[in-house]
């Protein structure tokens, strides 16, 4: 049997993978790494991982650190003769410049770990953003070319060895927890009838549970053939979903302004809506 790692796992994703690998007793352990550090967004996850409490510290581990403290997770490795390691530690919208470094940093331990216990079974998790107003963020920041470099530098200490599986701008779905949902926040600005710009933008989705059967079957099934991108839906334009979403809403005139930045007016080219996007909005309202 296999001992599974978990970096970054102490979230939606971590907890769906636990309940797969206890359900189906594909792992011996099931070890998770995560720093705490959005912290405000954990207490559901912690109950929903409590169902297993009687698991805790027999076959269920949490650490808590970053991954830049090399010799804490070489102390891990030795303790618990790790097989498979999935990196859910990826590029954040809201990290400065020390926490990424410190990522980078944690990357490169873990690499040389890996040869030094022989770990092969390896995959990371990246994000990639399309645009620079993901989140409905409006702040002067060149987020995809931040985003672009930092995944860049990942994969120049990675060297290829390992599967990287790449996400979207946005995951969707009952799983994911609501922090980073686009859906969910767009509901709440129609909900508080507070006035927001609506980016003349596109952007891609990925359903939540596309993802978590991704990751199991390239980690636990190894299936190395598996297309992710296959899964992704879009693109979409912000003023596509919020025409979409509106008539679910008593919206004040003040809702519907338009992108301030001239420079973005030309038309983007959409997709149509997916059934499957169209079922999880039509779910919230």
């Amino acid at each position: 049997m296999k001992n599974v790692l978990i970096y970054g796992g102490f979230n939606w994703l971590g907890y769906e993978l636990t309940q797969y690998i206890i359900k189906y007793n594909v792992a011996t352990n099931i070890i998770i790494v995560d720093n705490m550090k959005h912290h405000l967004t954990k207490d559901l996850i912690k109950e929903k991982f409590d169902n297993y409490a009687h698991l805790y510290n027999e076959n269920l581990f949490l650490y808590t650190f970053d991954i830049g403290d090399t010799s804490r997770l070489t102390e891990i490795y030795q303790r618990h003769k790790i097989h498979v390691v999935i990196n859910n530690i990826k590029y954040n919208i809201y990290d400065n410049d020390v926490d990424k470094s410190t990522i980078l940093d944690g990357y490169e331990s873990i690499q040389k770990i890996h040869k030094i216990f022989g770990v092969s079974n390896y995959a990371y998790i990246s994000r990639m953003y399309t645009h620079n107003k993901a989140l409905l963020n409006n702040k002067c920041r060149n987020i995809v070319e931040d985003n672009l470099i930092h995944n860049e530098k990942i994969r120049k200490i990675t060297q290829n060895e390992g599967n990287e599986i790449i996400i979207p701008d946005y995951l969707f779905g009952t799983l994911k927890d609501k922090h980073n949902n686009i859906v969910v926040k767009l509901d709440n600005i129609f909900r508080s009838g507070s006035p927001f710009n609506i980016p003349n933008e596109s952007f891609f989705c990925l359903y939540d549970e596309d993802l978590v059967e991704h990751v199991i079957r390239v980690t636990l099934q190894r299936d190395n053939g598996a297309m992710l991108e296959e899964m992704v839906y879009g693109p979409h334009s912000y003023k596509q979903l919020v025409k979409y979403m509106a008539p679910s809403y008593k919206l004040s005139s003040n809702v519907m302004m338009r992108d301030k930045d001239k420079s973005e007016s030309e038309e983007i080219v959409t997709a149509p809506l997916s059934e499957i996007f169209k079922d999880y909005i039509s779910s919230l309202s």
